[in-house]
Formats: structure tokens, sequence, C-alpha cells
């Protein structure tokens, strides 16, 4: 638990930090009222609050919905929309969109809640994250991917790569 789980620029989290954390904001989504199945579009860098965010979106059973604020305005709306999302996470500063739902900061992630807030059982054939392709007749298409997709590939990887437990392996996908 006391391994460097995360690192970037000089900025460490231990496995059992980075447990923690996505422990909270998973419970903190939760205690707003995301359920299983719920899509949390999540508005961020590269970061390792990125990790700990995507981590705990699935710990609390929904899936995520990566949005890069660099994109048109126009393409990030029409995910939003198309991928039904109930929640947008801002890992940095909020950004004025039409967004019905609930708008939610990292930093409020780590309020304290009021009562406690039980983790789901998230099952293989739930999403764990939606992808939008480039769209060849110009409009984005959305790609469910599955926990059991992403296992196949995270054993696959670990396999191919030779990944053991003293490797350090950068995020690529």
């Amino acid at each position: 638990p006391n391994r460097i789980a995360l690192s970037c620029e000089n900025v460490f989290r231990t496995y059992q930090e980075l447990e923690e954390l996505s422990d909270q904001l998973a419970r903190y989504l939760i205690y707003r009222g995301i359920r299983s199945n719920h899509v949390v579009g999540l508005w961020c860098s590269p970061s390792l609050e990125a990790v700990i965010a995507i981590y705990g979106i699935l710990k609390a059973g929904a899936s995520y919905l990566p949005l890069d604020g660099r994109y048109p305005y126009e393409r990030l709306l029409y995910m939003i929309e198309n991928a039904s999302c109930n929640a947008l996470l801002f890992l940095g500063n909020t950004v004025d969109i039409k967004f019905p739902g609930m708008v939610i900061t990292y930093s409020q992630c780590f309020e304290k809640i009021n009562g406690s807030f039980k983790l789901p059982i998230v099952k293989p054939s739930q999403s764990a994250y939606i992808i939008y392709t480039s769209g060849s007749s110009g409009v984005p298409k959305g790609v469910v991917v599955g926990h059991d997709n992403l296992i196949n590939y995270i054993c696959w990887a670990k396999r191919v790569y030779s990944i053991t437990t003293d490797d350090v392996f950068p995020l690529y996908s």
C-alpha cells in the first residue's frame, strides 16, 4: 500500500492514497445521486487527479466520458448530450456550458459528507467509459467500452509488455 502508484511532475501518490482518494470521490458521487450505469463527463487534462477521478467514477458504478476542453464547444456539447451525461466533473475551473445536469468540481468531492455510502459491486457487463471517434461523416460517434473489454485489454497489455509489480508503466490509454 505504501508503494508509489502514480507520479506526475514530482507529485506522487501511493496505492493507499489512490484507494482512499478514489473511494472518497466515489462516495461523494453516490451522495450526489450518481448510480450504476450513469455517465459522468470528466472535463480534465492528463494528471494524477484525472486518474483518481476515473477510478472513483468507476468505483461508483458509473462510466466516464473523457472531455478535452480544447475540443470545439459544439463537439463537446454533442458528446455530452449524445452520451446522456448525468453529471459533469471538472478537475479545473468550470466552463459555462449548456448542461441541465449536475456540475461537480473535483475539490467538492473531498468535502465531508454525512452518512455512509456503500460502493456498489460493478459487473463486467457494465460500461466503463465512452470514447468518441472523429466520425468519418463529420459527426462524432460514441463507442461504449465495458469493464469486461477493459479487463481483457489490461490482461493483454500485461502479457505483451511483460509487466511485473516492479515495472513503471506509462499511462497510454
